[in-house]
């Protein structure tokens, strides 16, 4: 799906809004590419295995999936704040390379170890998200 510019004021009401629903019932493999937008992606419902977010500008929360398994996730942030909430039953192992920004990880789910957030369980988790998060400005915040 793609969007064709608008021809409407920039500070004009209205804009574009989607709501896209999909099946529980099969493996997912999501890549959203946005230029500048206000994005909430709620996942914790589907089985998205691999998810890639290219966000240009705007701001995006992303709830991840809760029982999907395996999910790899990289997302990829250029000017953008980002906010990525990972359900309390979900192990997780992030890397984040944040070039001029704000990173703020609970670190009582994901304790640093060596370049990683990583949770205690990860390797024995039933479900487990491998999070790899890029920025180049923004703020990033992973709950």
């Amino acid at each position: 799906m793609s969007t064709e510019q608008v021809n409407r004021r920039f500070w004009g009401e209205g804009g574009i809004s989607w709501e896209v629903n999909f099946t529980r019932s099969i493996p997912l493999a999501i890549s959203v590419e946005s230029a500048v937008s206000n994005m909430e992606l709620a996942l914790s419902e589907l089985k998205v295995t691999e998810l890639r977010l290219d966000i240009d500008a705007g701001n995006c929360r992303v709830k991840m999936p809760s029982s999907a398994g395996i999910t790899h996730a990289y997302i990829e942030v250029d000017a953008a704040n980002l906010e990525v909430t990972i359900p309390d039953e979900v192990a997780a192992k992030i890397k984040a390379d944040i070039n001029l920004g704000a990173f703020d990880v609970d670190k009582s789910r994901f304790p640093k170890k060596g370049d990683y957030y990583i949770s205690p369980d990860f390797e024995s988790a039933e479900n487990r998200i491998e999070l790899e998060i890029d920025c180049d400005i923004g703020k990033v915040q992973v709950k």
